[in-house]
C-alpha cells in the first residue's frame, strides 16, 4: 500500500529540535492527549482522544473527526485513507509544552522561530449571562439554561413576535414567552405597528404605558382595560372583534377603524376627545359617556349593519356629529327602546 506524508507547515519551516526548557517530567503524548488545545486568541484548535482520533474543534463547538493521531518524538502527525491510499498528514511541531500550553512551530530559520500558541481548554457548560438569575460563573460554554423569571416576577408574553421586538427595544434578552416585568412596567410608549403580531398577551402589565400604537397587525382581541393610564390607543388596520376599554377612564384618543368589532362600548371613557371606527362591522356603539360635547372628532362612517348609536343627548349628537356617518344612521339616548 503506497504512503503518502504531506508536510503542513509554512515555506522555510525547518524541523530542528525541540527546545523543552521548564519541560514536566511527563512525556509529550501523556500532556496533550485527552485535552482540548485552542489557538490563543481563536476559537479553533485541536483534540486528540484517548482512543486514537485526532480532531479538529473549537471552543464550546462541535468535535470533527480527520484521522487519527500519532505522536514521534516533537511531531504531532494524523493519519486517514484516501481512496485507499494511507495519507499522513504533519500538524505541527512542538518546541516547548507544559500541561496547560503548548507551543507549535509555525516559522524556522537559523535565526528566528514563531511559534502558535496553544492553551488547554476545559468546556464547563452552564449560564454565561451574568445577568440571569442561574448564571454561572465558572462556565464557559453557555448551554442555553440562562433563566430570568427564576427570583424576578415576570409577564407572559407568548407572541414570538411581540417578544422579538420587546427584545430589539431591550427590554428583554432572550425569546422564550416570558419579560422580566420591572422592565416593562415603567414603559410609557410602545410602538407595535406593523409587527405581524396576533396576541398582545403581556401588555397589561404595561401599568404605565400613555400611548400604544399597534396598527397593522392581526390582533382579533385587545385588551387594554388594566392599561389604565393610557390616553391614545391606535389600533386601526387589525381583525378586532373584541375591544376591552372598560377602565381606561384617562384615554382621550381611540383610532380603532378598519377592523372586525361587531359592538364598540366607549361608555367608561369619560376623557375622550377623538374617536375614529370607521370602516367595521358595527351593529351598536355605545358612546353614552357623560361628557359628548368634549369629543369633537368622531368618525362613524362605512359601518353599514349600525344605525342607532346610543349618545348622552340625541339632539346635540345630530346637530353637532353631521359628517363622518352613514345614511342610516341616527342618535338615541337608549337604542334598546327603538
Amino acid at each position: 500500500m503506497k504512503k503518502l506524508l504531506l508536510i503542513l507547515l509554512c515555506p522555510i519551516l525547518l524541523l530542528t529540535s525541540c527546545s523543552k526548557s521548564g519541560v514536566t517530567p511527563q512525556s509529550l503524548e501523556g500532556v496533550i492527549v485527552g485535552k482540548k488545545w485552542i489557538l490563543n486568541n481563536d476559537v479553533n484548535g485541536f483534540y486528540l482522544s484517548q482512543n486514537g482520533g485526532f480532531y479538529s474543534t473549537e471552543m464550546c463547538g462541535e468535535d470533527v473527526q480527520q484521522g487519527n493521531w500519532i505522536i514521534e518524538d516533537d511531531l504531532i502527525k494524523y493519519r486517514y485513507y484516501l481512496n485507499s491510499q494511507e495519507v499522513t498528514i504533519l500538524y505541527g511541531q512542538v518546541s516547548e509544552y507544559t500541561s496547560t500550553q503548548i507551543k507549535l512551530v509555525y516559522y524556522s530559520d537559523p535565526t528566528t522561530t514563531v511559534n502558535l500558541i496553544y492553551n488547554a481548554f476545559t468546556e464547563i457548560y452552564g449560564c454565561t449571562d451574568a445577568t440571569a438569575d442561574n448564571y454561572n460563573e465558572n462556565a464557559n460554554c453557555d448551554d442555553g439554561s440562562c433563566g430570568y423569571c427564576i427570583n424576578n416576577d415576570c409577564s407572559y408574553v407568548p407572541d414570538d413576535n411581540f417578544e422579538q421586538h420587546l427584545i430589539n427595544e431591550g427590554y428583554d434578552n432572550l425569546l422564550d414567552d416570558y419579560v422580566i416585568t420591572s422592565n416593562i412596567n415603567t414603559v410609557t410608549f410602545l410602538d407595535l405597528s406593523d409587527k405581524n403580531i396576533s396576541d398582545l398577551t403581556g401588555i397589561e402589565d404595561f401599568t404605565a404605558l400613555t400611548e400604544l400604537v399597534c396598527w397593522e397587525n392581526q390582533l382579533t382581541n385587545l385588551d387594554v382595560s388594566q392599561n389604565t393610564a393610557l390616553i391614545e390607543l391606535r389600533c386601526s388596520f387589525n381583525q378586532l372583534t373584541s375591544l376591552d376599554l372598560s377602565n381606561n377612564t384617562a384615554l382621550t384618543f381611540l383610532g380603532c377603524s378598519f377592523n372586525h368589532l361587531t359592538s364598540l362600548d366607549v361608555s367608561t371613557n369619560t376623557a375622550l376627545t377623538s374617536l375614529s371606527c370607521a370602516y367595521n362591522q358595527l351593529t351598536s356603539l355605545d358612546v353614552r359617556n357623560g361628557n359628548n360635547t368634549a369629543l369633537t372628532f368622531t368618525q362613524f362612517q362605512e359601518n353599514y349593519n349600525l344605525y342607532c348609536i346610543d349618545v348622552d343627548d340625541a339632539n346635540w349628537s345630530t346637530s353637532n356629529w353631521t359628517s363622518n356617518i352613514d345614511p342610516q344612521h341616527y342618535f338615541s339616548e337608549d337604542c334598546s327602546a327603538k
